[in-house]
């Protein structure tokens, strides 16, 4: 849990987000609560290639024999991708 002060741009303009932050951190810390920590756990990892990773890769390895778009999706769904159409 973070605690979040909602803040006018005036205010964040004249303070500045980092003095913002280390003063929201220090306040959590106070409190018990956990600080997020920069960079840490940025785009999850598991098995040590990210899932945006390995699709982005089965993608650029399919896309050149593809004829449309509809070809890209069949390909990818025999790849073993599940598809949602929609909103």
């Amino acid at each position: 849990m973070r605690i979040v002060h909602l803040l006018d741009n005036h205010t964040l303009k004249f303070k500045g987000y980092h003095e913002i932050r280390r003063t929201s951190d220090q306040i959590c810390k106070e409190h018990g609560l956990s600080v997020i920590v920069t960079g840490r756990d940025k785009g999850k990892s598991y098995n040590g290639t990210s899932y945006k990773a390995k699709l982005r890769t089965a993608i650029d390895r399919l896309l050149p024999g593809c004829s449309d778009l509809e070809d890209l999706f069949g390909r990818l769904q025999r790849e073993g991708y599940e598809l949602k159409r929609g909103k």
